[in-house]
């Protein structure tokens, strides 16, 4: 069974109309490498990959997912891992400038970036990072 391929943009028009509901102002989310201003970022041989598979697809979901949060008045940081691995943190997670073939983070380093960032003090200085291991 596939996915609307609007679901994270609408699955986001609901929380925001939540979160504002309910007085909520803060929130992190997940995205993925490549989508919105990062897809420059992204090597040849991966936009490749991108535009010629259901990523492109899944990724235009993301950027819009992502402009919701952004013209909403919630505090949000979209968090876009690159390569997606299961296994043990090794704790090197950080903010990464390029995705290539071989970037990887593990699954629990993202989580753990993202609950890390839900306790930041201040608002968010960017309403993106893209993270991969150092």
């Amino acid at each position: 069974m596939a996915s609307s391929s609007d679901l994270a943009e609408r699955s986001a028009e609901n929380v925001v109309r939540a979160m504002s509901k309910h007085g909520i102002r803060r929130l992190v989310t997940i995205s993925a490498a490549g989508v919105g201003d990062s897809f420059q970022k992204v090597s040849p041989l991966m936009r490749l990959l991108i535009r010629n598979s259901n990523i492109e697809r899944a990724n235009r979901d993301f950027e819009n997912m992502e402009e919701v949060y952004e013209k909403s008045n919630i505090d949000s940081l979209a968090v876009r891992p690159v390569g997606l691995v299961n296994g043990q943190t090794n704790n090197r997670a950080k903010l990464v400038d390029r995705f290539n073939f071989s970037s990887q983070i593990a699954k629990r380093d993202v989580a753990e970036w993202m609950l890390d960032a839900v306790e930041r003090s201040g608002t968010f200085n960017t309403p993106t990072e893209m993270i991969g291991w150092g």
